[in-house]
């Protein structure tokens, strides 16, 4: 409906559509190549790469939305996982990396810029930002902990 349209707070639909743009100049400029290049990824434990990863993709996706930091942490990771080779097979391979950071990004909500949803509660006024964050912040935790179990679980039954 019209009046629906009425009632949408835009500038919320604006800061998501930054986060976005956010991320993808960091892609496009070269930036995160560049940090790929300058940190030697290959004598990391494979362990320590899910890990890092899903800690910097959770924090970020709290700031830029979930999409935006996906999009800009998988291509990334995809690299440095290349670059790990085999190394990488006692964790279940690049999979696992590659979806840990799927888990870590739709965790990630203690914002309303995290995601379009929350975006949306917000601009309401019915949800407070100091709620969303105390909410979003125990739900991110848990479900880091219990993603990520899950994928250590099947990182090591190789089911990928």
């Amino acid at each position: 409906k019209a009046r629906d349209l009425e009632e949408i707070n835009w500038s919320v639909i604006w800061m998501v559509a930054g986060g976005f743009a956010l991320g993808l100049a960091l892609n496009e400029s070269g930036l995160a190549e560049n940090v790929i290049k300058s940190i030697p990824f290959g004598s990391w434990s494979p362990v320590m790469i899910l890990l890092a990863s899903g800690i910097i993709c959770y924090i970020l996706s709290n700031f830029i939305s979930n999409t935006a930091t996906a999009a800009l942490l998988v291509p990334i990771l995809a690299v440095v996982c290349k670059g790990m080779g085999d190394s990488l097979n006692s964790i279940g391979g690049t999979p696992t990396v590659l979806i840990g950071i799927a888990v870590a990004a739709s965790v990630a909500m203690t914002l309303p810029i995290s995601t379009p949803p929350n975006a949306i509660a917000h601009s309401t006024g019915l949800v407070k930002q100091n709620e969303m964050m105390k909410i979003g912040l125990t739900m991110g935790i848990i479900g880091l902990v219990l993603g990520y179990s899950l994928l250590f679980v099947l990182g090591e039954l190789h089911v990928w």
